[in-house]
């Protein structure tokens, strides 16, 4: 039992770690294949390092994406900002039978998903047995560039520690290399995008709290992010520990 939490635990983690991206996709009211409109002004909208052409940030704003996975099947994710400051926002996101926050921290190379101080909402999952509380004790790198060009790369280092409210958890290391390829035409049901395509891969060493034993995770995956729009589109997949298929589509996205 605790081997199986252990998994959910650590898929929970590095979904969120490479779908938190979508928490920034900017929404409008109008079909995506509209000239967008002017921002509204009457939310915060993110100015300085955490301005980004591929990641707007606005608070309010929120995006409904579905998903399916060869594990847990067909799934819909909701996603919110819901503070935009300075150098930081917070995004709100649910899953069901999961939720969560996190927060972003902005730099000027580029933004960071998780606080970086292990503050308490670096990450909060909710599940349907627990609460964890995940930490990024540690961080360098950036999870996405202040304006990804095709040819860029750049990586993200984490140490994260996780602890959930029976007492369980594990400390861990993840390391995210991400590489800009190139635009693409994306098809979504919230339409269609010239999207620039991000590969991610992803390895994830992990010790269960109390456990000598060191596992690892690997995920290789790509990201279509629209500028103006956010991510659009995912796919990805887990070779170890054992096989974990993923897919996430941009279904509708809206601004106040």
């Amino acid at each position: 039992m605790k081997s199986i939490k252990l998994r959910f635990f650590i898929f929970a983690v590095l979904i969120a770690a490479l779908a938190a991206c979508q928490s920034s996709s900017q929404s409008y009211s109008q079909s995506a294949t509209d000239t967008p409109q002017a921002q509204s002004t009457s939310a915060p909208v993110a100015t300085g390092a955490c301005a980004n052409p591929y990641v707007p940030v606005v608070e309010s704003a929120t995006w409904t994406y579905s998903g399916s996975t060869d594990v847990a099947g067909d799934f819909t994710r909701t996603v919110t900002i819901t503070d935009v400051g300075t150098d930081a926002f917070l995004v709100e996101w649910v899953s069901d039978p999961l939720s969560g926050v996190t927060t972003w921290t902005c730099t000027p190379d580029g933004l960071i998903e998780d606080q970086s101080n292990g503050g308490v909402f670096s990450a909060v999952l909710t599940g349907p047995d627990a609460t964890v509380n995940v930490q990024n004790l540690s961080n360098t790198g950036f999870t996405i560039a202040a304006d990804p060009q095709p040819g860029d790369s750049w990586t993200q280092v984490s140490e994260i520690s996780a602890v959930s409210s029976e007492g369980f958890g594990f400390d861990g290391t993840l390391t995210i290399d991400f590489t800009a390829v190139g635009l693409e035409t994306v098809s979504v049901p919230a339409g269609s995008f010239n999207a620039l395509r991000v590969d991610v891969h992803a390895e994830a060493t992990y010790q269960a709290l109390g456990s000598s034993l060191v596992s690892t995770l690997t995920w290789d995956g790509s990201d279509w992010f629209a500028a103006g729009v956010g991510r659009v589109k995912s796919v990805g997949a887990m070779s170890e520990p054992s096989a974990f298929t993923y897919e996430l589509n941009l279904d509708s996205y809206s601004i106040p």
